[in-house]
């Protein structure tokens, strides 16, 4: 019989050699990741998701190329001030003006990529043009960087031409589970040397640990003047004995810290099951900000919100793993039962956001300006008996 070439099994994590089928077990769980069971083989072509890569147009006459030029209007415009313009509009409302005409179609896709998914593979890497190439605009990671090692796809990163780049999504399974869940450095190195450089970034999707480094790289967020829209993950596993992060923050120290002085309109919080710092099982959120609207949060077992000031907060959706309760009975449980009073008083929550949210019109798609019209003096929780059962995450 014929010899059998081996498979590569073995990766270096952190110094530490790790079976290659054990890495992509320990994927965490979550709504937007793909919990894969194979070998390495196939491993790299099941991450693929994005097969297609416009190539970048060439005109074809100059007649073409000139109709680009004599257009009236932005079509005029040099190419440095036509960039400018679109540092102040998302990528939506890029692609949206791409599809209005086939001269800025043409335009658009020779000047831009609007979103790039990784991983590529080499076909569609080598269309990206190199550092030198075509600007992307959206860049969506949800893999883990360990299989390629984290130096090889910090150096991918730097061969692509990220100097406009507007929405990142860099999450999936980064953490380091055997020292209790904190991220690994090549995740943190990411950060700190691109992402957290990039001026025009408008939306950010990213992971997040309790370790006193990741903290400090949370602070540059002050830093992106056009930053509008952060979701911070956290991967929900901590440790007692944590070794990789000896002197943590809590989860409170950093979001108030972090939101002071960040005029973010949107702020979601995702997987953040377990109390950082303290063990006792249960730990309650603080949010303070004067430039929130928008709010969503995941709610676990051990989390609740504990209080809140954001005077332009406009809506707020929370979603639970655990309890489901509608807005008048929201957060009514106590040492882990609902406590049922003859009264029936609503629950902690919603005098919370009465008190803290002056400005709130929807929870979960209950729209309290009906609320504010039922009531003679325009408080809404005065009437909120009225609608028991809803607004139910």
């Amino acid at each position: 019989m014929g010899s059998r070439s081996k498979r590569i099994e073995w990766i270096r994590d952190g110094g530490r050699l790790v079976r290659m089928s054990t890495m992509f077990e320990d994927v965490f769980e979550d709504d937007e990741l793909l919990l894969l069971k194979t070998d390495a083989t196939n491993a790299f072509e099941k991450l693929v998701v994005q097969h297609k890569i416009l190539i970048k147009p060439t005109f074809r006459n100059k007649l073409l190329k000139l109709g680009l030029q004599e257009k009236s209007g932005i079509l005029s415009l040099p190419l440095e001030i036509l960039i400018e313009i679109i540092n102040h509009v998302s990528v939506k409302d890029v692609e949206n003006l791409g599809r209005s005409c086939k001269m800025f179609n043409t335009l658009f896709t020779k000047t831009f990529i609007t979103r790039v998914v990784l991983p590529l593979s080499e076909e569609n890497m080598e269309k990206l043009g190199g550092k030198n190439g075509r600007y992307i605009l959206s860049l969506t990671s949800s893999v883990n960087i360990r299989l390629w090692d984290d130096r090889n796809f910090e150096r991918i990163l730097r061969n692509m031409n990220l100097k406009y780049l507007k929405e990142i999504k860099f999450v999936g399974n980064n953490y380091s589970i055997e020292y209790g869940g904190g991220l690994i450095s090549g995740y943190k190195s990411i950060m700190r040397n691109i992402f957290l450089t990039k001026k025009y970034v408008r939306k950010m999707d990213i992971s997040i640990d309790s370790s006193t480094e990741y903290y400090h790289l949370m602070m540059k967020l002050k830093e992106m003047p056009y930053l509008e829209e952060l979701c911070l993950r956290s991967s929900g596993l901590r440790s007692q004995f944590n070794e990789t992060m000896p002197q943590e923050k809590t989860l409170n120290q950093v979001l108030n810290d972090m939101l002071s002085g960040l005029k973010i309109k949107i702020l979601e919080l995702k997987g953040f099951t377990m109390p950082w710092g303290d063990y006792s099982g249960k730990f309650g959120l603080s949010i303070i900000s004067d430039s929130i609207e928008v709010l969503r949060l995941q709610y676990s077992k051990n989390f609740e919100l504990s209080s809140i000031e954001t005077e332009q907060l406009k809506e707020m959706q929370i979603t639970s793993d655990y309890y489901y309760f509608c807005l008048y009975h929201a957060q009514s449980i106590e040492h882990g039962s609902f406590v049922y009073r003859k009264t029936d008083p609503p629950g902690r929550l919603a005098r919370m956001l009465a008190r803290g949210c002056p400005e709130l019109d929807i929870y979960n798609g209950l729209d309290l300006n009906i609320l504010r019209e039922e009531s003679e003096d325009g408080d809404w929780l005065a009437v909120l008996g009225a609608h028991k059962g809803e607004g139910i995450d």
